[in-house]
């Protein structure tokens, strides 16, 4: 058995070795939230036989100084393990974790300390290395869920995952492989299945994608939210009047309001039945680059030469050209870019997927 606790340059690093699967660590707040002040931006970093956390220490703000900090890293067992692995299988994956590896930041009164917006780093060892074209890192809620999370898979031989998450809880990696009959010979098919692979999209069918449909402003806003590994907000009042409680995509669109990923009308609709358009989409995916902390450079909009270019609108100016400067959207031809052509199932999910190797989320 082998415990260290060290203070680093940029915060306090403690590391376990040969004591377990299971393992909490209590420490006292004061030191933790001296180190805070000494320096803002301090991390914690905490590693238990390979899997770990990284997590910047102000989220302790709120925690008072005579209070005790638990930290845990456990293999799930019973029921959670089970969740886990069930959720795995209905979605036609393999797991490549024997348990689901649990992350837990708590106070002394057993209460779950709040993240927030902030992005941990959870690393996650497995028995082999994997390929990320077919793996992803899942997180299992506590009804039993399953959501994408955002990770990067080593390329360099080391079975290790590196997941962003602005949660704490179970999680666990699984592989799939997912095909589309009319996927066949289509340009966007190889990016259709990498995000079908990360839970990211689903065909109509189980077999047909129908990639040249357009997608809908809903479909699209909760898209955008499983992209970012956050969950729905099932209850509250509705954000927009013509958003039925009931609708499949209430939790989601409620969710991306609150988090101000999307907007709406004047007249206080959001029209989720209807088309959107590809300057909406691209106003839709710099506010999600913003809230998980990459926005697109403002300084790196590329020069366009678009003819169509004085039909942006000029609320959707500024992310369209920040998008193309960052390669994450193109023009419909090198002369066109077509701001209210609706986008298709496949331009979404190719989207998408350059959005989150921009940030990292996903492997390039």
């Amino acid at each position: 058995m082998s415990e260290a606790l060290a203070t680093k340059p940029d915060g306090i690093r403690i590391e376990a070795q040969d004591i377990g699967d299971s393992v909490k660590m209590d420490l006292p707040a004061a030191p933790l939230l001296h180190a805070l002040e000494v320096r803002p931006d301090a991390l914690l970093e905490w590693s238990v036989n390979g899997n770990g956390l990284r997590i910047p220490l102000n989220i302790l703000q709120g925690v008072p100084k005579e209070a005790t900090v638990t930290f845990g890293i456990a293999a799930a067992a019973g029921s959670v393990s089970d969740a886990g692995n069930g959720a795995i299988a209905r979605a036609r994956g393999v797991p490549l974790l024997p348990h689901p590896v649990v992350y837990s930041l708590q106070a002394n009164d057993g209460s779950s300390i709040d993240w927030g917006r902030t992005y941990a780093t959870l690393t996650v060892a497995l028995p082999e290395s994997a390929n990320p074209d077919q793996a992803t890192a899942v997180r299992i809620d506590e009804n039993g869920r399953m959501r994408f999370a955002p990770a990067v898979f080593s390329k360099d031989g080391s079975p290790l995952v590196t997941i962003r998450s602005p949660y704490n809880g179970a999680y666990s990696v699984l592989r799939s492989d997912h095909s589309f009959a009319d996927l066949n010979g289509h340009w966007a098919q190889k990016d259709i299945v990498l995000m079908a692979n990360k839970l990211l999209v689903e065909g109509r069918t189980q077999d047909r994608f129908v990639p040249d449909d357009p997608i809908s402003r809903a479909e699209f806003a909760a898209m955008l939210m499983r992209s970012l590994g956050l969950d729905d907000e099932p209850d509250g009042s509705a954000p927009f009047r013509d958003v039925a409680p009931g609708a499949w995509y209430a939790g989601a669109v409620r969710a991306a309001q609150q988090h101000q990923l999307i907007g709406g009308f004047e007249d206080g609709t959001f029209r989720p039945e209807a088309p959107i358009t590809r300057e909406q989409m691209a106003v839709m995916i710099v506010r999600a680059m913003e809230y998980a902390g990459h926005a697109p450079n403002a300084n790196g909009a590329a020069t366009r030469t678009f003819a169509d270019e004085s039909d942006i609108a000029p609320w959707a100016d500024a992310a369209v050209g920040r998008l193309i400067g960052a390669s994450i959207i193109r023009g419909l031809t090198e002369t066109k870019f077509g701001p209210r052509e609706y986008v298709s199932r496949a331009q979404g999910a190719v989207l998408l997927k350059r959005m989150l190797q921009a940030m990292q989320f996903i492997n390039p």
